[in-house]
């Protein structure tokens, strides 16, 4: 099982609210035709950095590198 800090926690919250928010509203352009998905990429790319997602994963990576080896899953991915 993983577990995050109470601080991992509360910026998991932080930053996860309102890029999930953009993600849905982006996923939602590109469907209906609102926005062109190859036009638009890198500039959605650029967002979620700005957002924070890099630290989300190296977030959810830490935890998961911790938890690792406490389920049995001896090899982890190698940064």
């Amino acid at each position: 099982m993983i577990s995050y800090s109470e601080s991992d926690s509360k910026e998991i919250g932080t930053l996860s609210t309102d890029m999930n928010a953009y993600i849905d509203r982006y996923a939602v352009e590109v469907v209906t035709g609102e926005r062109d998905l190859e036009e638009s990429w890198e500039e959605y790319l650029k967002v979620l950095k700005g957002m924070g997602v890099e630290r989300l994963i190296e977030i959810y990576q830490e935890a998961y590198e911790a938890a690792a080896p406490k389920a049995g899953l001896g090899n982890t991915p190698d940064r």
